[in-house]
């Protein structure tokens, strides 16, 4: 009994010829191999693994490539949030130094406003020095033109006690054709006021 069995066994699971469908992955393959059209189902199996094989082994090789694509890529990000942080750094540590620049920017442009107000009182003065100078120049002219003698003439602030009664003064006045009219005024002060 155990015989007729194992006989049944056998044609039951013996291995049958197939004809291949030429739509089929596998016999592309085979026929790139050279193999012919019908084979076992061992063969076929065989063949299976190989493809599948050989697929795996390429996934595992893109899989390879792809982590070190992202290990690479991590690496530019670490430096970069290093460089960024390095920048945030220095960024904090120029905002004391903005400070401290702008407060000295505005304390100047004060400086400057109160200098140049300044500066236009002096040239006024300086102007009217200069034109108060040609004043006594235009008069000494005047006089020798007049026939006075003006060489042995001294200035009030040279001769103090003798003009401390008196106030010494020359206006001028610019004129629009750019001009300057003169006026010499000697006066006698009141009460010892300046």
């Amino acid at each position: 009994m155990d015989q007729k069995r194992i006989k049944a066994d056998k044609k039951k699971y013996k291995t049958k010829k197939t004809n291949l469908k030429t739509k089929n992955k596998i016999f592309r393959k085979l026929k790139d191999l050279g193999y012919p059209q019908e084979t076992n189902r061992e063969s076929l199996e065989c063949l299976y693994k190989l493809i599948t094989l050989k697929y795996i082994k390429a996934k595992e090789s893109e899989v390879v490539d792809c982590y070190t694509q992202i290990n690479e890529y991590l690496e530019t990000i670490d430096s970069q949030r290093k460089t960024i942080a390095f920048q945030q750094e220095s960024l904090d540590g120029n905002d004391t130094a903005y400070a401290i620049y702008y407060d000295r920017i505005i304390e100047w442009q004060e400086l400057i406003k109160k200098i140049s107000k300044e500066n236009k009182e002096i040239w006024q003065q300086r102007n009217d020095a200069i034109r108060s100078y040609n004043g006594l120049i235009e008069m000494g002219k005047t006089a020798k033109q007049l026939g006075v003698d003006t060489s042995s003439w001294k200035l009030p602030e040279e001769e103090k006690d003798k003009f401390k009664d008196y106030k010494f003064s020359i206006d001028h006045k610019v004129l629009e054709s750019g001009k300057v009219q003169y006026a010499a005024k000697l006066t006698k002060r009141k009460n010892n006021d300046e």
